[in-house]
């Protein structure tokens, strides 16, 4: 187990996880949208980034914004079976488990998504970063994965943890 630090506010919650993107990267990709998490503190930027949110009002915001940019409105699924390579980082972040309710807009809504979306993840050729509340049945799911910990609470005042599915290079973190 290690643990990452504290996380108070999003500043301090995007420098933990900064030490856990992978080097060298040429396509990075988020499947649940949000707010382009960590491109923007991506020491050396991707060649293109894929980005997917149900909030299509965003896509001009983000496709000016940030070069190389592909923006879609697609299911999650979908985006991770058409970018997946070993050349593929994914960072995902998507709704809490028995928290779905508090996401708009979106079909993400129950225990089987949380099954598909680790069965879909143990199977991908790419490097994947996946933020997700301290939860039994979460750290379950992922527990032939790297966990680590969180000091501090989410949103939904609860702790947080980090996946991964590659080792990091990194040693930031304690034990």
């Amino acid at each position: 187990m290690a643990i990452m630090g504290y996380k108070n506010n999003k500043d301090i919650y995007k420098n933990l996880l900064k030490d856990l993107i992978p080097n060298n990267i040429d396509l990075y990709v988020e499947p649940f949208g949000g707010e382009f998490g960590l491109y923007e503190i991506m020491e050396n930027k991707p060649i293109i980034s894929i980005y997917n949110d149900i909030n299509s009002e965003l896509f001009e915001y983000v496709s000016n914004k940030y070069k190389n940019t592909i923006c879609y409105n697609l299911d999650y699924s979908e985006i991770i079976k058409k970018y997946d390579n070993v050349n593929t980082f994914f960072y995902l972040d998507p709704p809490y488990y028995k928290k779905e309710f508090y996401y708009k807009n979106h079909n993400f809504l129950n225990l089987q998504n949380h099954i598909d979306l680790a069965n879909i993840l143990k199977n991908i050729n790419g490097k994947f970063l996946l933020s997700y509340q301290n939860n039994d049945f979460i750290i379950d799911l992922y527990k032939d994965f790297n966990i680590y910990y969180y000091k501090g609470q989410s949103m939904f005042l609860k702790p947080e943890i980090a996946i991964t599915n590659y080792e990091i290079s990194k040693h930031n973190f304690s034990s």
